[in-house]
């Protein structure tokens, strides 16, 4: 509740117009907010077609963000005009009492937060096997939603995605992140291969899959630890991944990761309050949503240059948190993902960022200094709100959208 409440109070205001502070372009002019130069030729456009669909384009990609059909059995599809479809936008079926079916097509990435939020009469959706993230209570209150595959490719399940379908039954192979928020989550499953049956093992207090070859970090015996190692290999397989393995360990204060990790997952640390450093190695590519969400006394978070994705609200609400380097690696800064970081002075954007997301640095208050390298062409609505000591952005003149309440898709 407080992760739902907390992600709509970002979703107030507007990411220039809520705080008093000058914006300068070198060669765009940005006021309230919006662009007023360069704006018609480069600026996503919504648009519909077929009387079905509205969409927002991002260079060759599109997401939907509002159905206008009425069909009961709606076919999501794959590419609008040469557009690839690769996200729903967040809300885009909510409260929709008429469709009983969906099938996403061919290439869908994401599906964002409520996107099927309390759709009475959805009976079952089939997703894109490329599909990786579903966002915060998708699927919420779908009264008489029964089935839905998830494929081994999906690495980011947001909170409530499913919550309050009590009829649900989800297939999935077995230590797949589909596997373990069944499991957690208490919703019916069923494998679908068989054959890929991981091995449980507990070592020194904490939980591992093993499968296919490596061990993945699964949650612990003790959540009052205060210190942890965990191991390079767990009965001879590399330690990969961890998946809400120490979520609510609210007195862990130091951790020591092993070398191989490739992946810190979902909520790995969330309201770790006492966790005060991380060092986190350099074979790591992906943080998930809420990873570090609510370490209130973490300081300082050097995100190693193998990292390319960071997920949404990664470490929101780190309100110590004082000195943050970001990988060069990455193009993304995601949905409140450094949100709340009340202690936060300066961020460096690393040049080869495109994106700057909604709501990225709201509610850091002590923020005064940021750094938007000419690589960025986007800010997204919300993105510095609530930021109370930052007077001045220089907006470089690649940026040709900033996002306000006006341009948000219907």
């Amino acid at each position: 509740m407080k992760k739902r409440f907390f992600a709509f109070v970002l979703s107030l205001l507007m990411v220039l117009s809520v705080f008093p502070f000058s914006v300068f372009a070198a060669d765009n002019s940005v006021e309230n907010g919006e662009t007023v130069a360069n704006e018609e030729q480069n600026q996503p456009s919504t648009v519909q077609e077929d009387g079905s669909w509205e969409y927002v384009s991002y260079g060759d990609g599109v997401e939907l963000t509002k159905y206008l059909g009425s069909r009961t059995d709606v076919y999501v599809p794959s590419k609008i005009g040469d557009y690839a479809v690769v996200k729903l936008a967040d809300g885009i079926f909510e409260n929709n009492d008429t469709i009983n079916s969906v099938t996403l097509g061919s290439g869908i990435l994401e599906i964002g937060e409520r996107a099927f939020y309390d759709c009475d009469n959805l009976v079952c959706i089939l997703l894109s096997e490329e599909l990786t993230t579903i966002g915060a209570e998708a699927f919420y209150s779908c009264d008489v939603f029964n089935s839905v595959i998830l494929y081994d490719g999906i690495d980011s399940i947001g909170e409530n995605v499913f919550a309050n379908c009590p009829s649900l039954t989800i297939w999935c192979n077995e230590g797949t992140s589909g596997f373990i928020y069944a499991v957690n989550n208490g919703i019916n499953y069923v494998i679908l291969n068989p054959n890929a049956t991981p091995e449980t093992v507990e070592q020194d207090g904490i939980n591992y899959y093993i499968l296919n070859g490596e061990a993945i970090a699964i949650g612990v015996t003790d959540t009052t630890i205060t210190e942890v190692v965990i191991p390079q290999n767990v009965n001879g397989y590399p330690v990969v991944e961890l998946r809400e393995t120490f979520e609510n360990c609210r007195l862990l204060e130091k951790v020591m990761l092993p070398n191989g990790l490739k992946q810190i997952g979902d909520e790995a640390f969330c309201h770790c309050q006492s966790l005060t450093s991380i060092e986190i190695p350099e074979r790591v590519t992906a943080i998930g949503s809420f990873a570090f969400g609510y370490c209130k006394k973490l300081k300082s978070v050097v995100i190693p240059n193998s990292v390319v994705d960071v997920k949404s609200y990664a470490f929101t609400d780190c309100i110590a948190l004082e000195n943050l380097t970001l990988s060069e690696k990455m193009t993304t800064i995601t949905f409140a993902s450094f949100s709340g970081c009340d202690s936060l002075t300066k961020v460096v954007i690393p040049n080869g960022v495109n994106s700057i997301g909604s709501s990225a640095f709201s509610a850091c208050e002590k923020l005064s200094e940021v750094v938007i390298p000419n690589s960025v062409m986007t800010i997204g609505s919300y993105a510095f709100s609530f930021c109370d000591s930052l007077e001045t952005i220089y907006v470089p003149k690649s940026v040709f959208y900033i996002y306000s309440v006006d341009s948000l898709p219907a």
